[in-house]
């Protein structure tokens, strides 16, 4: 990120003393039609000390007028504080100006197109203290599919390597949403978020934050809703722009590790990582309606320098060796009658 943008978002935040215990950060952007769900869902939070910082990304539908409606005649109407972007600017940057607002001890981001079960932050808040975790995390489903990503027990790391393990172990979400994490660990680590990537900046977003922290508490509990849209990111994967930010990302993530103090004691579970993804994003590749030529282009990345550190782990690496005409033919349909079964 631009060390202006950054200057000025520490500015902000250094001159900002805890108000509220957690502020709670929505980007939104033409989401008229499901936005009234969601902001509920937040607004009507059993903890209450909580504030609520609804940034609109220059929304071009009644998206802000909705939430205005909404907040009027809400009890919690003097917690909410809405502002607007210059100009529509993504939601990395619609994040970061949320940080540069808040002034809770803890942050939570959520999508405006989602939901939390009502005692979401309440649960998240009281095991952050009863642990002194720098960020909790929790089960989430995802609507829409027959995926669901739960924690199977409560438990504590307290050694950064643990947390990293958990992380490339996939034992808890890649995403930046339904975590609760303490603002000095995002602000002392400048866990911002990176504006020119479109897609995958929270797997990255997220890694960087595993480095950085200490303790973290994992709940049995799901707290977190996401709703599968025709026009969602979890649902849109397979474009130019999309593949090339996976791919970036996963580049990003391979030098930090191949550069980390800890790589020794994190090796085999980031070969097994970088490996599970680097195939996912060639799983992308066979999808996207571009010609073969570009799409080589695409599937050769995936085969450059920056992996191959991580090029020996099973059948997987083993496929990604295969020139792109061949991986093509042999995967196409078996990834797509899985597809359809999801």
């Amino acid at each position: 990120m631009h060390k202006w943008i950054i200057s000025v978002i520490l500015y902000q935040i250094n001159n900002t003393s805890y108000m509220y215990h957690v502020s709670i950060i929505v980007p939104i952007f033409n989401v008229a039609e499901c936005v009234t769900d969601s902001i509920l869902s937040a607004l009507n939070q059993t903890y209450e000390n909580i504030e609520f910082i609804f940034v609109d990304d220059c929304s071009t539908d009644s998206s802000m007028d909705v939430v205005q409606k909404i907040v009027d005649s809400h009890w919690r109407k003097n917690d909410v504080f809405i502002y607007k972007m210059d100009k529509n600017s993504g939601v990395s940057m619609t994040r970061n100006s949320g940080i540069s607002k808040a002034t809770g001890e803890f942050i939570f981001f959520m999508d405006s197109d989602d939901k939390l079960s009502s005692n979401c932050i309440q649960l998240h808040y009281e095991a952050a203290i009863k642990y002194n975790a720098d960020f909790t995390v929790s089960g989430h489903k995802i609507i829409g599919s027959r995926t669901v990503h739960k924690a199977s027990s409560e438990f504590l790391q307290k050694k950064n390597v643990g947390i990293v393990q958990s992380y490339l172990k996939k034992e808890w979400s890649f995403t930046s949403c339904n975590k609760l994490i303490k603002r000095t660990i995002v602000i002392d680590n400048e866990l911002f978020f990176p504006p020119d990537i479109i897609r995958a900046e929270d797997i990255l977003w997220t890694f960087r934050l595993a480095l950085c922290a200490k303790n973290m508490v994992s709940l049995p509990e799901t707290t977190y809703f996401y709703i599968i849209r025709d026009n969602s990111a979890i649902s849109s994967s397979y474009g130019e722009s999309n593949i090339s930010s996976f791919t970036y990302v996963l580049e990003q993530i391979s030098l930090m590790i191949s550069k980390s103090k800890i790589y020794d004691k994190i090796f085999k579970e980031a070969n097994s990582f970088i490996t599970f993804h680097r195939f996912n994003v060639a799983l992308f590749i066979i999808n996207n309606s571009d010609t073969i030529s570009k799409k080589k282009i695409m599937y050769n990345r995936l085969n450059t320098r920056e992996f191959y550190v991580f090029t020996d782990y099973g059948v997987m690496s083993k496929l990604l060796r295969l020139p792109f005409p061949i991986f093509n033919y042999l995967l196409y349909l078996p990834y797509n009658l899985y597809k359809r079964v999801q």
